[in-house]
């Protein structure tokens, strides 16, 4: 497990692994469907620059 990456998407950022974040709930957490086989299209979609 990774706590944190570049990730491919965003190479000038860092994702961090919220289950590695102290006080979190995965349970309380809303899921946001996303198509990361066409992830440029999906990011284009999402208007996310």
């Amino acid at each position: 497990m990774h706590a944190f990456y570049v990730p491919r998407s965003h190479p000038d950022k860092i994702d961090v692994n919220v289950r590695c974040i102290e006080g979190i709930e995965l349970a309380d957490l809303a899921i946001m469907p996303y198509d990361g086989r066409h992830w440029e299209a999906a990011r284009e979609k999402l208007g996310d620059s």
